[in-house]
Parts: structure tokens; C-alpha cells; sequence
């Protein structure tokens, strides 16, 4: 029985059930670029390997907005650290769900949100490594701060909802001083 290469990957796809071997990946892209069944092949498994990429990055996003809903102060840290450097936290986010979620969030979240923001965007060159998180974090400052200007968030949590927004801003000024576009 023979086995085209598109029912191939389909099968392969199926076998790994959403996960992916950066290796083997990285591997399949030195191939010929001469041969049209080849290159047919690697078309397909570098979009199967994108999509698979971009589910997992969202996974990840919802883990942040989970965490943030339910006062998860341990797993909010241990995103920002797994993601500190890389866009694909800001990026791949929800961004009005994260926003409803801190909407609601407890003080103590508010400020620890503060204090991650703020160290994840302190670094003078920033914009190097994080340019792509600029329109959800222009998104994120709009989005809370209609919400303080609307009386949503009650006065004594204006403060901690201010600071945010500062820190957001600030963070879009670094991005845009330094940004590099990746």
C-alpha cells in the first residue's frame, strides 16, 4: 500500500495528538528545495507545526487569565518567568479576557501584576526583544482605563488600576523607543 505524502502528515498529525518535536522540525526544513513532492511535504508539516505552536502559546494565555480569576499568585509569577523575554505571552493573549479578568482581580493581584509588568518591561532596549506585544498592551491600557474612567472599579482600587496603567504605558514607550520589529 503506498502512502501519499499529505496523508502521510495527516496520519503523523494524528499520532502526535498536538505535539511537536522541535528537532525533527528544525531537521525537515534542511531538506532539497528542488523536489516539488518534497517541498509539498514540508509545506504542510510547517503549518501543521505552526498551528500546533499557536493552540499551545493560547493554552498559555488562558493559563495567565485562569490564574489572574482565581487569585493564583504562584502560577501568575511562574507564566511571567516561563515567558520573560519571549512575545509569545502578550501576543498569543486574549487580551479583553485577560482585561476582564484583572477587572475583577483582588488588590493583591492588581499590585503583583504591577511589579511583573513593570520588571518585564524594564530592560532600556526592550523593544529588541518584545516590539510584538505593543498593540494588545495599547489594547490592555485602553481597556483598563475606560474602566476607571467609567466608575467600574471602585475608588479604593483606583490606585492600584492607575499604577497599572502607568506601567503598561510606560512598557508601550520602551517597546516603541527600541522597538525592532521581529
Amino acid at each position: 500500500m503506498k502512502i501519499s505524502g499529505l496523508s502521510f502528515c495527516k496520519a503523523w498529525r494524528q499520532q502526535l495528538k498536538n505535539e511537536i518535536n522541535t528537532e525533527h522540525f528544525g531537521n525537515l526544513m534542511h531538506f532539497e528545495k528542488s523536489n516539488p513532492e518534497t517541498e509539498k511535504v514540508k509545506k504542510k508539516i510547517e503549518e501543521l507545526h505552526k498551528n500546533i505552536l499557536a493552540a499551545q502559546h493560547k493554552k498559555e494565555g488562558h493559563h495567565l487569565i485562569n490564574a489572574v480569576k482565581s487569585g493564583d499568585a504562584e502560577a501568575i509569577k511562574k507564566v511571567f518567568k516561563d515567558h520573560f523575554l519571549t512575545s509569545i505571552l502578550i501576543v498569543n493573549i486574549d487580551i479583553e479576557d485577560l482585561a476582564e479578568a484583572i477587572a475583577t482581580a483582588s488588590n493583591k493581584i492588581l499590585n503583583l501584576l504591577n511589579d511583573l509588568f513593570e520588571e518585564r518591561y524594564r530592560s532600556s532596549n526592550i523593544g529588541e526583544f518584545l516590539a510584538n506585544d505593543m498593540d494588545n498592551l495599547n489594547t490592555l491600557a485602553k481597556y483598563l482605563k475606560d474602566k476607571v474612567i467609567n466608575r467600574e472599579i471602585k475608588e479604593l482600587r483606583d490606585f492600584l488600576f492607575s499604577s497599572l496603567i502607568s506601567v503598561v504605558n510606560n512598557a508601550i514607550g520602551k517597546l516603541q523607543a527600541t522597538a525592532k520589529v521581529i
